[in-house]
């Protein structure tokens, strides 16, 4: 109940501030997963979902705005506990407990030439983006991108730290 009145507010919050350039994002997704018996390379099931929600600002600057995302993940309440193999990779706690966690805090700049991002959040580069996870990894970095012309751009960028998401033991290992 902590968590739904958390998540309430947040929302609240996020509708107070929305003007015509800033704008809300929600997402829910909920998997259940069936064992199939015969299948001994994975036979684990279980039930999730994730709540995403998110808050893009207006330019405050000349092209910089800034974002900001909660995500809560958990149990639908139909996962059989006991006895069985979960499906672990699905949650980001522990027996599917609930968490809630700010991925996304970030300063995104952004003109014709230049694209630069400070603070957390997700990263769509070949190594970091993750399809086949329910709650996303979430990267405290540094990015900027310079295109040089429309047929070549530079990109740097500089990761700090990482908040594995639901595949956490899955990337880790990757990693």
């Amino acid at each position: 109940m902590k968590i739904v009145l958390q998540i309430l507010l947040f929302c609240t919050i996020l509708y107070g501030a929305n003007t015509q350039e800033a704008k809300t994002e929600g997402e829910i997704k909920v998997i259940h997963v069936l064992s199939d018996k015969s299948n001994k390379y994975a036979p684990e099931d279980g039930s999730a979902f994730l709540l995403k929600l998110k808050y893009i600002s207006e330019d405050f600057y000349e092209g910089l705005h800034f974002g900001i995302g909660a995500y809560a993940n958990g149990d639908t309440g139909l996962t059989d506990w006991e006895g069985k193999n979960n499906a672990l990779g699905l949650f980001s706690q522990p027996k599917g407990d609930t968490s809630v966690v700010f991925g996304e805090l970030y300063l995104h700049y952004k003109n014709q030439t230049t694209d630069a991002v400070v603070g957390r959040g997700l990263l769509d580069t070949p190594l970091t983006k993750i399809s086949t996870t329910l709650t996303p990894n979430f990267y405290e970095a540094v990015s900027l991108k310079n295109s040089l012309n429309e047929n070549i751009s530079l990109y740097l960028g500089h990761i700090n730290a990482i908040s594995f998401g639901s595949q956490g033991a899955t990337d880790w290992a990757l990693v």
